[in-house]
């Protein structure tokens, strides 16, 4: 058994938390999603093998310089580890709003596109299977500039995903606006 610990500081009112969010605001994420779940895949024989995928599962790339870039830009932030729409549900309920996200929208990787062309069912690996650990955030409206000046700065895609506004919890919107039925959202830790 191995036991680990991390702590560390932030400038006082500088920390980014899942409540955070005001309605209103755009809703982002970094990289691409569904890569850690479909290497996962990989690894476990159920897909094609592919190194790519694989690596994204066994090496993810903390985004510790974009999490410090984003103090006093985002309003709420965390990681995509257990699915983006459980994640952003997470986001959701400590800030008391409703998202929408669209399915269209959503950063995909090329290995991952390849993945989706052979066998849609994949799809739900994409906004429910975690292991990503890109950031998902939310900023006002007129951060955009400065989102899009922090993407080519630190060489790394920032998308636009959706929107935050009144309601609760967030959904998942197809090409047509209408809400998919998400049979399942993201990892659970006590039923898998």
């Amino acid at each position: 058994s191995l036991s680990l610990t991390a702590l560390g500081t932030v400038p006082t009112g500088g920390m980014l938390m899942r409540s955070g969010a005001k309605a209103g605001d755009e809703i982002y994420v970094s990289g691409t999603l569904g890569d850690g779940a479909l290497g996962l895949l990989a690894l476990q024989k159920k897909i094609p093998c592919d190194d790519f995928l694989i690596n994204r599962y066994l090496l993810p790339q903390p985004r510790l310089s974009l999490g410090e870039k984003l103090r006093g830009l985002a309003g709420a932030c965390m990681d995509v580890s257990d699915g983006l729409m459980q994640d952003l549900g997470h986001i959701c309920t400590a800030s008391q709003l409703g998202a929408r996200v669209r399915k269209t929208a959503l950063p995909l990787s090329s290995a991952a596109k390849v993945m989706l062309e052979k066998d849609p069912a994949l799809w739900e690996k994409i906004y429910a299977g975690g292991d990503d650990y890109e950031l998902l955030f939310t900023a006002p409206k007129n951060k955009a500039a400065e989102i899009a000046a922090l993407a080519r700065e630190l060489s790394l895609p920032l998308t636009k995903i959706g929107e935050i506004g009144e309601g609760s919890g967030a959904e998942l919107m197809n090409g047509q606006g209408k809400n998919i039925s998400l049979p399942r959202k993201g990892y659970s830790h006590f039923s898998e």
